[in-house]
């Protein structure tokens, strides 16, 4: 496996994770700032903008270096350290979600600023609450996994538990599985596919899995996670209203966008070879982009050493390495912004997958 070179082994690198937590901070910032008068349409859109220009901008301007976190942290005590955060991030995302949800209905701001504030409660819950829940979900530990599975749940986003574990990460790459955008695809056409994909397949994998076991589909966890979207939903209309329930549920659509925005642009194009046997080969550092931006993945978890995860899915996000192909070379934002303009977005990218299609595989 190719990774960059690592920094010496050094606790202070473990409370550059801290930034995730910067996410539903710029949530309530926005909120008690968007109560003064007049202020509420323009914080509406704090989340975006920050996400969006200001990281890839401070990425490009090189204003924070690219160094690797340490790779031995669970030697120190700072890897228990960042070994809690994911489940911090638990009560947070229900507290602030609870905030931004609530805020919706704030008199104060117009038309413009409730699609804003949508679109920025929605990219919150993506970033933060489901890419914690990414990390819960890969962990041995029950007790994670279930709350990974109540973080998805705040997104009404149960069967991504279900689907990312037992379909995505053995089907990578291959025709298999719809979470892998083939090259050529666009944005759209591959959210509409993940929209149906997502419950559809959940579904067949837990109806064949409990047939085997002959138990009840009622038995699925996905009624579990989808019974406690239903009591957020109701919850924010008993205390709030129906315009805070319809709120919940959009901004969890938004959230569900984003992430498989994500998915497009962190496998777009990278498929599996079949060996002579027929089968497909084994998942490579080839099946994945990787993004380098220390800020970014900071505040994401690792999210975007996205090869290195693939390859070793149950290493925790601080001991994930830097790889060197294929790596996107522009920030995690402008990359995003770019893949909704389908023709430059190929300009862009196919050159990059030839070079990735020309170089020889890295071992698994």
């Amino acid at each position: 496996m190719t990774i960059s070179p690592t920094s010496k082994d050094n606790t202070k690198h473990g409370i550059g994770y801290l930034l995730a937590f910067a996410i539903p901070g710029i949530i309530v910032a926005s909120v008690v700032l968007g109560r003064r008068p007049g202020w509420a349409d323009y914080m509406a859109f704090a989340l975006i903008i920050i996400a969006f220009c200001v990281v890839p901008t401070v990425s490009v301007l090189k204003l924070v270096p690219d160094r690797p976190p340490c790779r031995r942290f669970k030697k120190h005590i700072a890897g228990r350290y960042v070994h809690l955060l994911p489940i911090i991030a638990f009560p947070i995302q229900i507290l602030v979600l609870a905030i931004g949800v609530a805020h919706s209905i704030n008199p104060g701001m117009g038309p413009l600023g409730t699609i804003g504030w949508l679109l920025s409660v929605g990219l919150f819950s993506a970033l933060f609450g489901i890419t914690a829940s990414h990390e819960l979900i890969h962990r041995r530990s029950k007790f994670a996994r279930v709350l990974g599975g109540i973080l998805l749940s705040t997104a009404c986003f149960g069967c991504f538990k279900v689907v990312h574990i037992r379909l995505h990460h053995r089907y990578v790459g291959t025709d298999h599985d719809f979470a892998s955008a083939q090259r050529g695809d666009s944005i759209y056409a591959f959210w509409l596919r993940a929209l149906i994909g997502n419950p559809r397949e959940a579904v067949r994998l837990e109806r064949d899995r409990l047939q085997r076991l002959n138990r009840s589909l009622w038995r699925s966890e996905l009624v579990t996670w989808y019974g406690l979207s239903t009591l957020w939903f109701t919850l924010s209309v008993s205390f709030l209203g129906w315009r805070s329930g319809v709120f919940f549920l959009l901004q969890g659509l938004v959230a569900i966008l984003c992430l498989e925005w994500t998915n497009y642009i962190q496998h777009y194009g990278l498929t599996r070879g079949r060996e002579t046997t027929g089968r497909y080969g084994p998942v490579r550092l080839q099946n994945a982009w990787t993004i380098d931006c220390r800020v970014s993945n900071f505040a994401l978890f690792n999210l975007l050493r996205h090869s290195d995860h693939h390859v070793r899915p149950q290493v925790p996000y601080y001991n994930l390495q830097r790889t060197a192909t294929p790596r996107y070379p522009y920030p995690f934002g402008f990359i995003m912004l770019l893949a909704l303009v389908t023709p430059l977005f190929r300009y862009v990218v196919h050159p990059l997958l030839d070079e990735v299609a020309a170089t020889p595989n890295e071992p698994a």
